[in-house]
């Protein structure tokens, strides 16, 4: 899947957030002042040719509407910038964001207890993504909270099978 710019992302906005759309109902979408109907329907007939949307037509003019959806797309991204920056590695991507204060040591609680009520479910294949995240994330919690609490990890976190299992 292709890359977007800003400016190509926000237009797909539109179409995930309101369904198929004439380029000329994307102007009321603008605030003063607004980009010309030429310079929408650029990009527009841009994101058709990316194959992020298609059009049907009505007379002499097309409506458009979005091909690829927006979780869809949220995964390739976030795939490509765990490949770019982070050399393919969840633990990499995962990591910078607990030294960078953007995660919680809850969030990671709460990924990790997702997780596992996603596997308990018998029709559900567990994503590789999904179990090497997990798997990141219950490594952290057990440096984090044995490193803060100054204590040491009772329950090896390799040998547990779930996070209650683990005693700080």
């Amino acid at each position: 899947m292709k890359g977007l710019t800003a400016k190509e992302e926000e237009i797909m906005g539109f179409f995930w957030e309101k369904g198929p759309l004439f380029v000329k109902e994307m102007l009321a979408f603008y605030e003063e002042p607004k980009p010309h109907f030429n310079t929408l329907s650029t990009i527009v007939r841009g994101l058709e040719d990316k194959g992020f949307l298609a059009h049907k037509t009505y007379g002499n003019t097309y409506q458009y509407y979005a091909v690829v959806n927006k979780e869809d797309f949220s995964k390739g991204t976030l795939k490509k910038v765990i490949s770019k920056y982070f050399n393919n590695s969840y633990l990499s991507a995962v990591s910078s964001l607990v030294k960078e204060e953007d995660i919680s040591l809850e969030d990671l609680k709460q990924l990790i207890a997702e997780v596992e009520r996603e596997e308990r479910n018998r029709n559900f294949k567990m994503p590789r993504i999904m179990k090497n995240i997990a798997i990141t994330c219950f490594v952290l919690i057990a440096v984090c909270v044995g490193l803060q609490a100054k204590k040491v990890v009772k329950a090896p976190y390799f040998m547990a099978t779930n996070i209650s299992q683990i005693e700080f």
